[in-house]
């Protein structure tokens, strides 16, 4: 049996998202909360075995959290040349409804912290993954949709794998998510690749609730 990252925590969100729904019904309102789990791994030793670990996260995450409304791979989305929409905070970034993906990743650079962001499509995808390789510092996933005005706006899911910069020789997988989502039906996951070398279980977690009245 494989030993993913995401088998890790993925019932216990199901259950902490359950927990929140039911604290809404009994105190008469609707709950407007959010569920983080985080997850410490020791840096593995090379860029191959860091991308291997960070892949699995993204991609599990991408499926199986998002559930089908924001599931980038089941809509095949592609948001190529709409890259501008990062840089220009101030304009819509598409029609309402519409599924908006961007992925992130900051990196060391002359002793400075830079941020590079891209939309995303397939290229860029490819294109993020093989950043994972040269260990980056944070690298994240968001996933939403556009509200009535263009812009982001819910539900969502942000993805991060971040090496703590106290302690640069673990990285912090962490996924944060809207809670009602867990409800949407979610797709067939993918099977893993049988020669796929799966990582060993965490040597620590930490897993945070919060539930928050209008």
């Amino acid at each position: 049996m494989t030993n993913r990252p995401s088998d890790h925590w993925r019932t216990w969100m199901a259950e902490k998202a359950r927990e929140i729904v039911s604290v809404g019904d009994a105190g008469g309102f609707v709950p407007n909360a959010s569920v983080h789990c985080e997850l410490n791994y020791a840096l593995p030793e090379d860029g191959a075995g860091y991308r291997r670990l960070v892949e699995e996260w993204f991609a599990d995450a991408a499926q199986d959290l998002s559930a089908a409304e924001l599931d980038p791979f089941a809509h095949d989305l592609d948001l190529s040349g709409r890259g501008a929409a990062l840089r220009n905070r101030g304009s819509p970034c598409g029609e309402p409804g519409e599924l908006w993906d961007s992925l992130w990743v900051a990196r060391m650079s002359r002793g400075r912290r830079t941020r590079s962001g891209r939309v995303w499509s397939p290229k860029e995808w490819a294109s993020f993954l093989d950043d994972l390789e040269k260990v980056p510092l944070v690298v994240t996933l968001r996933l939403t949709r556009l509200g009535a005005d263009g812009f982001p706006a819910g539900p969502w899911l942000t993805v991060t794998a971040e090496r703590d910069f106290d302690a640069p020789h673990w990285v912090q997988l962490m996924a944060d998510r809207s809670a009602e989502e867990f409800f949407a039906q979610p797709l067939p996951r993918r099977p893993a690749p049988v020669d796929r070398v799966s990582p060993p279980p965490p040597l620590c977690s930490r897993t945070d609730m919060s539930v928050r009245k209008p």
